[in-house]
């Protein structure tokens, strides 16, 4: 479930999403497309994807044109979907130290990649990481005392100490 995101090495000057075809069997239709970032770089290709399906994405040479005048040959990029049923959820129910601190929550794969959007939850309350694959997984919290929504390495000359990490 969800959007498709596509990452380019390089920020975007100019594109013609309008080229961009999706291929599911016999039909052919050109999905919303937009960026999710400021830099043009990663683009979100919003569609309504079928279970088990197959589906290729075809972008024609130059569409996108990035800084420096860099280009691209024909990109094709063939998936297919998963069951809902190859998914799993993750509910977690948190209760910290400091009910009314501020902590992020994100989740890890075995191989330290973050996976999905990280979370902010207070003190207590619960966190849901929905269409997981099967795996081992870890958590990490991070302990935002300054609550800027990141982690901060402290200022040494300020004597102030890193913001706390946990893993579970």
């Amino acid at each position: 479930k969800g959007d498709l995101q596509l990452v380019c090495s390089y920020p975007l000057l100019k594109w013609d999403f309008s080229k961009i075809l999706l291929i599911s069997d016999k039909d052919t239709v050109h999905p919303p497309i937009r960026f999710t970032d400021s830099l043009h770089r990663r683009l979100i290709i919003n569609y309504k994807w079928e279970e088990e399906k197959r589906y290729r994405i075809l972008i024609p040479d130059s569409v996108l044109k990035a800084i420096k005048n860099k280009s691209h040959d024909t990109i094709r990029i063939e998936f297919s979907t998963k069951a809902e049923k190859d998914f799993g959820n993750l509910n977690l129910s948190l209760n910290f130290e400091n009910p009314r601190g501020q902590y992020i929550i994100q989740l890890w794969n075995e191989n330290e990649t973050a996976l999905a959007d990280e979370q902010i939850t207070h003190g207590t309350g619960k966190v849901t990481f929905s269409y997981l694959l099967p795996g081992k997984y870890k958590i990490k919290a991070i302990d935002d005392r300054n609550k800027n929504s990141r982690w901060d390495t402290g200022v040494y000359r300020k004597k102030i100490q890193p913001e706390k990490v946990f893993y579970f």
